[in-house]
């Protein structure tokens, strides 16, 4: 390590130090081999013995909200960190434990990370050189430790008299990437920028940041071999991780459809779906100023998922973090009022939807009442053309109004849930979060995330919403033969028949008696529908999280594990029987179109295989199309996927460029 000399370091006041990989080297061990030693280590704690802790529940429960809260301060402005005792607070809620079980748990990861940990000596003599010429030495980190939790690190590791004084991003509230933790310091000890010297390992942390903030910045990344090791030893656990833990899927007894369905819902969806809630608990629990957020469900999906996220938090005993809300939107609504603010976009969007399509079928999907259109609206949809019409023929400036009183309306619909509320949290089924991203267009003053049950970039499109949109469950562009709930996304449609109610779309607004906005499809009775119906898989969903009790985390995690086998195999690789479950009825194409596509296939006649890519449940497609060969055809289709994902992640690294240091290295 080449460190600045004392001529250098004559002309600062002050040297900030980061602590991880500078002060203290890591042991080549992953953080999640450390967490799952602090699992069991708090599964056998004297004091926890009596509560009968699951540690791989807690395992889960620890990094599900670790996760979750880093998610929910990076959408912040600016980004802050994260505590280590609030989130474990949240661990014990989730387990049902006493909130003293936090401080116990605390106390087990300190010992942990100080196991994990060697000194630095190079370094440490360095600096104690440089504290006996009178130069003031503080450690700076970027960690969910508090200054008291880090300085008893240091201090087992004897080195508490090198720094006068310790400073954390979870004290702070304010991180050094993001920079605020720089200028935090700064302030409280009193000194210039100017006059502030950083040593540190990370280029953007500790180098790029405090240098945009005139503070002289001296970076030494971590050795390749270091990095090498600890990338190894990840790999190792995970494998060894899905080696030595590979469900068994639940069994179903495949008599009477509905019933089938039913007990499918309650064995398989049931689990799933209360592991859902447990992490949007988690996700909701970690907002930082709960008061100014509301939590709002989009129809229609989001209905029922509403519905069965408060019934699990009542049997568990747990509290709504925030409020909650029906939102009564669609893609329809949300491109409505996108047109209206960002034309450009807005007829992106449209063109997206509407292929193939003529001006006049736009208007009809977009209008809330018939219009009078000329023989001009019967040419090919394109923006340019479109804008044109708009501005100079009497049906598009009828339109327009049309637009703009519904937007005005769905405006005081949203107010109405929001009652002041900052933080706009739309919670949807998923994937691309077409919603959000129109709505940012719609109402850019309005701060809009998402929290989806799966988060994927299948339209392969410019996404920058998406550092505003979480994937609970899965959040990844694509299936991966070696994560369970990946599967998913080669049969998403499962997931939206399982919440979508058999309510029809969200199109039109209107003001009742009372002020109040009401949706077209708030009809009297409506909620109604929101009841999974006798022989549905959501009747099995309600049924299961009816059985829930406080602290009934470890079976939900074990039972959601179990599904998740379950559907992995059924899905990619699917028997007759399974296909006659899980295939759904034609998926509507929506935005304001009667139009539906099948998932499978219509008619009698066999499918043509040629056509397997335009099913919507393709491994069900190639049964249909070639039952003589299922197997072979499931072991192809699953090969190319694995081609794929291989070919991806190569081009990924091949593509990728080099990082270029930005700051003077040590």
């Amino acid at each position: 390590m080449n460190l600045p000399t004392a001529t250098e370091l004559a002309e600062f006041d002050l040297l900030t130090v980061d602590v991880f990989d500078t002060l203290l080297r890591r042991r080549p061990v992953c953080e999640r081999r450390r967490l799952r030693r602090v699992a069991h280590a708090a599964a056998n704690h004297p004091s926890l013995r009596a509560f009968d802790v699951d540690s791989a529940a807690l395992l889960w429960a620890r990094q599900q909200a670790k996760r979750l809260a880093y998610r929910v301060v990076a959408i912040d402005d600016p980004p802050r960190d994260v505590r280590l005792c609030d989130l474990l607070v949240r661990v014990a809620r989730l387990l049902g434990l006493p909130q003293e079980a936090a401080d116990i748990l605390a106390r087990i990861e300190i010992e942990e990370e100080i196991r994990s940990v060697v000194l630095n000596a190079g370094l440490v003599a360095w600096l104690r050189k440089i504290r006996a010429q009178g130069t003031r030495i503080v450690a700076l980190s970027d960690t969910h430790y508090s200054a008291q939790q880090l300085g008893a690190v240091l201090k087992a590791a004897r080195i508490g008299d090198v720094c006068d004084a310790i400073y954390t991003s979870a004290d702070l509230g304010y991180t050094k990437r993001g920079g605020r933790a720089f200028t935090a310091v700064a302030e409280r000890e009193r000194v210039r920028p100017s006059r502030i010297a950083h040593l540190g390992d990370d280029e953007l942390a500790d180098g790029a940041a405090p240098q945009l903030h005139g503070i002289q910045a001296f970076v030494t990344p971590r050795p390749l071999w270091l990095r090498a090791l600890h990338a190894f030893d990840a790999a190792c656990f995970a494998l060894a991780t899905r080696l030595g833990r590979v469900p068994r899927p639940r069994a179903i007894d495949v008599g009477k459809r509905d019933a089938a369905r039913e007990q499918l819902g309650r064995k398989v969806f049931g689990p799933v779906v209360a592991e859902y809630g447990l992490q949007l608990w988690l996700y909701l629990s970690s907002i930082p100023c709960p008061d100014e957020a509301v939590a709002l469900f989009c129809t229609r999906g989001g209905l029922r998922m509403r519905r069965a996220f408060e019934r699990a938090l009542d049997r568990l005993g747990l509290p709504l973090p925030v409020r909650t809300g029906d939102l009564m939107v669609s893609r329809l609504i949300a491109a409505r009022g996108a047109l209206l603010r960002s034309p450009a976009y807005g007829c992106e969007e449209l063109a997206r939807e509407f292929k193939h399509s003529t001006a006049a079928q736009v208007v009809h999907a977009l209008a809330t009442q018939p219009l009078e259109l000329g023989e001009a609206w019967n040419t090919p949809f394109d923006a340019v053309s479109f804008l044109a019409l708009i501005d100079h023929d009497p049906a598009g400036a009828q339109l327009m109004h049309d637009l703009h009183e519904q937007n005005v309306l769905f405006d005081r619909h949203v107010e109405q849930l929001a009652a002041g509320a900052r933080r706009l949290v739309l919670c949807d089924t998923g994937l691309f979060a077409s919603t959000q991203r129109s709505l940012e267009k719609a109402f850019p003053e309005r701060h809009w995330e998402s929290v989806l049950f799966a988060r994927c970039n299948y339209r392969d499109l410019d996404a920058p919403h998406f550092a505003r949109t979480t994937g609970l469950v899965v959040q990844r562009d694509a299936y991966t033969p070696f994560e369970a709930r990946s599967s998913i996304l080669r049969y998403w449609h499962l997931v939206e028949s399982l919440f979508e109610p058999p309510l029809e779309s969200v199109r039109r607004f209107a003001a009742s008696a009372d002020g109040r906005v009401r949706a077209n499809i708030e009809q009297d009775g409506w909620e109604q529908s929101l009841a999974g119906a006798p022989g549905s898989f959501f009747a099995g969903v309600l049924d299961y999280l009816d059985t829930l009790r406080p602290g009934d985390t470890d079976r939900i995690v074990a039972e959601a594990e179990a599904g998740w086998a379950y559907l992995r195999q059924a899905i990619r690789f699917p028997t007759q029987e399974q296909i006659s479950l899980l295939v759904v009825d034609e998926r509507s194409r929506d935005f304001g179109t009667d139009q539906a596509v099948p998932v499978v296939a219509r008619g009698r006649r066999r499918p043509q295989l040629g056509r397997v890519r335009q099913a919507l449940w393709r491994e069900a497609y190639l049964a249909q199309a070639v039952p003589a060969f299922q197997l072979l055809a499931h072991l192809l289709w699953e090969g190319a996927y694995i081609a794929r994902l291989l070919s991806t992640h190569f081009r990924s690294h091949t593509s990728s460029p080099t990082l270029k240091p930005t700051s003077r290295g040590l």
